[in-house]
């Protein structure tokens, strides 16, 4: 070759990787560049001992003096604490620590919920996705006192079904034929299946659900023989029926006037006694007012007085919740029919039933205080009338305003009233 015909020794020179000195002092080399790796479980970043985040290879830890660091250290983000070069959790001196951040409590470290106390939690606590009941800082499961006794408890929560051969609702021992997070126990605890009286209705349930569907040739809803209007079809005890395209309920039908009394509000009170009326129950609506509850919220009793005009800036008001309780005194077969569909409403006055239903002609929005400093959401302007009649465009009413004039409401303005006001309903029957 060229260089041997010219004596000239040729070698090559490798790039130096290991300890050396240069002007910065004792460095680490790789390649002949300041190295970055571990040497001797030691790890060298740019050439000396890691002081900070580095990458190693398998993830982002934060070093000092080339070791992964535990303690109490600063980084770009502040002071924090570290455990194996992350962010740590837990108790150092006598401080909880939160993913490196110095934390107050009421929080999870390590899989264990601590309280206000810096301590393993021991009682009822949230913890930011419900109420849980904790022992030494995990979702207790066992038996444990709280304030009201002695309760099982199953993951933080009071035990809610069979557990051990024992069947539990909220927290305590029961013997079945009651009802657990929606399904209905029988008396050997176990799921119902076939007829039971759930201690209000007799009903048919099927593995513990209220049974929707086909029953020896009669149609079930919700456990009760059909008596409403489901999937495009009316029922009647079960069986389907055709409805009249028109109907208006004449006999015993009186609509009680607002003068006479000196009213300025009390629509419901005046269609609830025609709705009694309508059952033959005569009462007048102001002997039917002093039966009833003076409570300030519409749901229990009545809010405010209806010689007044407004209460907290809305018409006095009594809801079927309050009314239904009083009604059923008179006659027993009343019932809250309030999430009925127009069409449930049509086939009961094909039936000859009146319905009172509730229409707010504006969307709710007046925060009322009914006490003890719960507010409710009421209406400014809504009306509650009786039903006596449909046809295919509408329904037909009474109006204490208008006495005994039979008032016609159609279907397509009133269906939007009605549902605003959440479709509260009487059925009189």
């Amino acid at each position: 070759m060229m260089t041997e015909q010219l004596g000239i020794f040729s070698k090559k020179v490798k790039k130096y990787t290991g300890f050396a000195t240069d002007g910065n002092g004792k460095m680490y080399f790789k390649d002949g560049k300041y190295g970055k790796g571990y040497v001797d479980k030691v790890f060298y970043g740019e050439g000396k001992p890691a002081d900070w985040w580095y990458d190693d290879g398998t993830a982002w830890y934060f070093f000092q003096k080339g070791e992964k660091f535990t303690g109490i250290a600063k980084d770009a983000s502040g002071e924090k604490y570290f455990v194996d070069g992350k962010y740590g959790s837990g108790i150092y001196n006598d401080i909880l620590y939160k993913d490196g951040i110095k934390s107050e409590g009421k929080v999870y470290v390590n899989g264990i919920f601590y309280g206000e106390d810096l301590k393993p939690a021991n009682w009822w606590y949230d913890d930011g996705t419900g109420w849980y009941f904790f022992q030494n800082g995990k979702k207790h499961t066992g038996f444990a006192k709280d304030a009201s006794g002695e309760k099982y408890f199953v993951d933080g929560k009071y035990a809610n079904g069979l557990y051990n051969e024992k069947l539990y609702k909220d927290g305590i021992e029961t013997e079945g034929e009651v009802y657990i997070n929606g399904l209905f126990f029988d008396k050997d605890k176990k799921l119902a299946n076939g007829w039971y009286y759930d201690g209000i209705e007799e009903l048919y349930f099927e593995n513990g659900s209220k049974y929707t569907g086909v029953l020896e040739g009669k149609f079930l809803v919700d456990g009760k023989y059909a008596n409403k209007y489901y999937d495009g079809k009316y029922y009647k005890d079960g069986e389907e029926i055709e409805i009249p395209d028109s109907m208006l309920i004449e006999e015993g039908i009186k609509a009680y006037n607002f003068d006479d009394d000196k009213y300025y509000t009390g629509c419901w009170l005046y269609s609830a006694a025609s709705g009694l009326y309508s059952k033959g129950v005569s009462i007048t609506p102001p002997e039917l007012l002093k039966l009833l509850p003076n409570t300030g919220d519409p749901r229990t009793g009545v809010m405010g007085n209806p010689k007044e005009h407004l209460y907290q800036g809305v018409f006095p008001a009594c809801y079927p919740s309050a009314l239904v309780p009083v009604l059923k005194k008179f006659v027993p077969t009343i019932e809250d029919f309030s999430g009925a569909s127009f069409e449930d409403i049509k086939l009961q006055l094909s039936q000859g039933h009146t319905v009172q239903i509730w229409l707010s002609r504006v969307i709710p929005s007046n925060i009322i205080n009914v006490g003890d400093g719960e507010t409710i959401i009421a209406s400014a302007w809504y009306h509650s009338v009786l039903l006596i009649g449909y046809n295919d465009k509408g329904f037909y009413h009474i109006e204490a305003v208008n006495q005994n004039k039979k008032v016609f409401l159609d279907f397509e303005k009133s269906l939007s009233q009605y549902e605003v006001f959440g479709r509260k309903a009487i059925l009189y029957k």
